[in-house]
């Protein structure tokens, strides 16, 4: 009896652990990151192209959304650069400092979100070996 309850957990536990892998799988491959009410964020990798996604968590409390994506990368600078640039152009705004020349690191952008008085925010830290990118969706506003 006691076998049967261990293969029985340890066959679970393997499906959990490969329903992960293609969560993993399919987050390298998004093309947005959507945030519900109409606010989709372009990923970074519709910027730069596919990365090993090594965590996914998202969560909504209090009613404030938060998605984040971790990823690993062999050229975080210009990954990073890419994905600046390309939300910079179609307006968000700088609300943390950036120097990407400073490795661990951070930085924030902001825009309005498509709901009224919603702002989305797109925060990220690096290192030499990957970066983590957070989208967080709630109350506030740019001034």
């Amino acid at each position: 009896m006691k076998k049967t309850a261990c293969l029985t957990v340890l066959l679970i536990l393997a499906l959990a652990l490969a329903g992960c892998g293609a969560a993993l799988k399919d987050a390298a491959r998004l093309e947005v990151y959507d945030m519900a009410g109409g606010d989709e964020v372009p990923s970074i990798t519709s910027v730069v192209g596919e990365r090993e996604v090594t965590g996914v968590k998202s969560s909504v409390k209090s009613g404030v959304t938060t998605k984040e994506f971790t990823y690993v990368s062999d050229t975080v600078y210009d990954d990073l650069l890419a994905y600046i640039t390309t939300l910079m152009d179609e307006g968000w705004l700088v609300t943390q400092d950036i120097d990407l020349g400073v490795v661990p690191g951070s930085g924030e952008l902001a825009t309005h979100s498509g709901e009224e008085g919603q702002v989305v925010l797109v925060d990220f830290t690096y290192d030499d070996a990957g970066y983590v990118i957070k989208i967080t969706k709630g109350k506030g506003t740019l001034e």
